[in-house]
């Protein structure tokens, strides 16, 4: 798979929010991703991904903010953003956006609770994090019931 090296920015406030313009034939039709940078310095990416067959409805869900730019709202912006893309760009359009997300971080599910995502799963022992096996929260947004 090469690289994408195109890239448009949009600017909203202090951040630097890059999208790709032109997406390899996969990425085009199974996937979207953003990247944030501030100073030349990436703080955040974003994806959502769908499968192919029967799972093709749902779209999973990821994201990594870099510490000290936790807790401004960069979360929150990058996650709706994708969100839209997806609904956007993806085809088939997404239905169900599906994440997961460890019990111990309680800022990322509130943000995610007020979002819309629906806790529906916690699968014992499926996280390995500073050598200890932690449950896995799946939380679902129904697409099909949000207005945007």
């Amino acid at each position: 798979m090469a690289e994408c090296r195109q890239w448009e920015q949009i600017t909203d406030g202090q951040f630097i929010i890059s999208k790709p313009i032109r997406k390899l034939l996969w990425i085009q039709s199974r996937g979207v991703f953003l990247i944030a940078e501030n100073n030349n310095k990436i703080i955040g990416t974003t994806g959502n991904t769908t499968q192919p067959w029967r799972k093709s409805h749902i779209g999973e869900f990821g994201i990594a903010i870099r510490n000290g730019y936790r807790g401004i709202g960069l979360g929150s912006y990058l996650t709706n953003e994708i969100i839209k893309l997806a609904k956007k760009e993806l085809k088939p359009k997404p239905k169900i956006i599906r994440l997961s997300v460890s019990p111990d971080n309680k800022p990322a599910i509130g943000l995610y609770r007020k979002l819309g995502f629906k806790k529906v799963a916690a699968i014992p022992k499926q996280i390995q994090y500073k050598g200890k096996l932690l449950n896995e929260i799946i939380m679902l947004l129904d697409m099909t019931r949000t207005i945007t």
